[in-house]
């Protein structure tokens, strides 16, 4: 597994939400539209239907959420390992990381946010 394969999994969250964002919005357009032509004579459940979409998508979003808690536990107990961990669960900017990291570092060495970055993208588990 490697940094930018669990960036994926969150993105493919973040799009499973908007698609139960854009579920919830077209259940709630209802309009009445008037013409001469009758209705159809089919009876759906619109919003049966939405929920049951919503639920599937919900538990999309828990399996993923699963698998990405699962990888997080596998990586390696390290400083760029830990510079991962807050990145995805945290949402830690890379600037944030190198302050972090450049505050635990007791010589006068100094990592770049884009270091902390490179290293995040080369480590594999």
């Amino acid at each position: 597994m490697t940094y930018k394969e669990l960036k994926k999994k969150q993105n493919k969250i973040k799009e499973l939400r908007l698609d139960i964002a854009d579920i919830k919005s077209s259940a709630e357009k209802i309009t009445q539209s008037i013409s001469g032509v009758p209705a159809s004579s089919g009876v759906s459940d619109k919003v049966g239907n939405n929920a049951t979409q919503i639920v599937h998508i919900e538990k999309q979003i828990d399996n993923i959420k699963a698998e990405i808690n699962a990888e997080l536990d596998r990586l390696p107990n390290t400083v760029v390992g830990k510079c991962i961990r807050l990145r995805i669960k945290q949402n830690y900017s890379w600037v944030k990381l190198s302050f972090i990291v450049n505050d635990q570092i007791r010589d006068n060495s100094y990592l770049s946010p884009n270091a902390i970055k490179m290293a995040c993208y080369r480590l594999k588990w």
